[in-house]
């Protein structure tokens, strides 16, 4: 009697035993899949901010582009327009907070074609736009 009361409670100790390291694995494989999952959903949120960064900088490149557009338009008709572009040039500078110097004092001998001053200005606005942009969005957007 007393031999089969104590193989009873060992089979039942051992049955809890059993049960205890199989909840216990369960229990682990749980939590590695909630951690596989969080970390599935935290890749997926860096990749939506990545690509919405993205969108915002073409966006942004865009629209340093149409700004300029003005002064293509303008330039159509490089003789008769060059005081207005000069001005929008200097406005560009002085928002960009830059020096801007005039076709004249610069170039009084005229070695480079009004063309290319404006060629090369606009350029130079749009650089130096898309450099701050590209410098300072990080900074606003985590």
């Amino acid at each position: 009697m007393k031999l089969i009361i104590v193989s009873t409670l060992t089979l039942f100790t051992f049955a809890l035993y059993g049960q205890s390291t199989s909840s216990h694995a369960s229990e682990q494989q749980w939590n590695a899949l909630k951690l596989y999952a969080t970390d599935a959903d935290q890749k997926e949120v860096i990749n939506n901010k990545i690509n919405e960064l993205n969108l915002l900088k073409e966006q942004l490149h865009h629209s340093v582009i149409r700004e300029l557009e003005e002064i293509e338009t303008l330039s159509i008709n490089l003789l008769q327009n060059f005081v207005i572009i000069e001005e929008h040039l200097r406005e560009h500078f002085f928002e960009m907070d830059l020096h801007y110097l005039e076709y004249e004092l610069q170039h009084p001998d005229h070695i480079m074609t009004k063309e290319e001053w404006v060629e090369f200005h606009t350029e130079k606005i749009k650089k130096y736009k898309i450099s701050q942009i590209n410098d300072e969005l990080p900074l606003y957007y985590d």
